[in-house]
């Protein structure tokens, strides 16, 4: 996924701390492939919808990440993934925080919104073009 901000320019204004990261939650679906449009039909249900993603962009990363926790050596098995990374991450967590500087014309308020989450929180690292490829074979067959 593109970022629409440099990772580096968000790191300058707002600085992700401790054992956190700051994601950018893939945007929600409104109309499925065959064109139909889902359930955003009320007021508040934008904001519902963006609380069931739980796949997004890694953006930022606090630099605790990894280091404290029980029985996880970091020196051993480093960091679980990378800013620019696709990730999991487990529903309802974090917070969102809004970026005061980029625009989002999807978002209801007009601003970007990223997923405040902790180390923890990160469930596995998507390996975007192979799952496409493997979605491709198993259409074939």
């Amino acid at each position: 996924m593109q970022l629409p901000i440099d990772p580096k320019v968000v790191d300058q204004y707002m600085k992700v701390v401790g054992y956190r990261l700051f994601i950018l939650p893939d945007p929600v679906e409104t109309k499925t492939k065959s064109g139909i449009i889902s359930k955003v039909d009320y007021e508040g249900s934008m904001e519902l919808e963006q609380a069931h993603v739980s796949t997004g962009t890694v953006v930022a990363i606090g630099p605790m990440a990894w280091k404290g926790i029980k029985g996880y050596d970091h020196n051993v098995g480093g960091d679980w993934c990378e800013v620019g990374d696709h990730v999991k991450y487990s529903k309802y967590s974090g917070k969102f925080i809004y970026d005061p500087f980029v625009k989002d014309d999807n978002d209801p308020n007009g601003m970007l919104k990223y997923a405040l989450v902790n180390d923890e929180d990160i469930q596995c690292v998507l390996d975007d073009a192979l799952i496409e490829k493997l979605k491709k074979e198993l259409e074939d067959e």
